[in-house]
């Protein structure tokens, strides 16, 4: 994988994360609150690549429950910025 275009990419990364408007709170975790529950990524790199962890989780009475679906879509929403700006710059 050519590195400037995984540089890119996380470039891309950050836009959204900041359009989103999470906020940093440890080295490569982001956390974006919302009024009952929040969002939590996690982004490291491992050999070649960029991963991704999300997790939404629901607080109830100081304990969080944890949706899996919710989770995927953030994700989705993710690769999609991420992919249609990498369209956009090619045209």
């Amino acid at each position: 994988m050519d590195i400037l275009f995984q540089i890119k990419q996380y470039l891309r990364l950050m836009e959204y994360i900041k359009r989103e408007e999470y906020k940093r709170y440890a080295k490569g975790k982001y956390r974006k609150r919302l009024k009952d529950a929040q969002f939590t990524l996690a982004i490291f790199e491992q050999e070649k690549y960029i991963h991704i962890v999300c997790v939404y989780a629901k607080i109830v009475r100081g304990y969080h429950d944890l949706f899996k679906n919710k989770a995927v879509k953030e994700i989705d929403r993710i690769k999609q910025y991420i992919r249609r700006h990498q369209l956009l710059k090619q045209k």
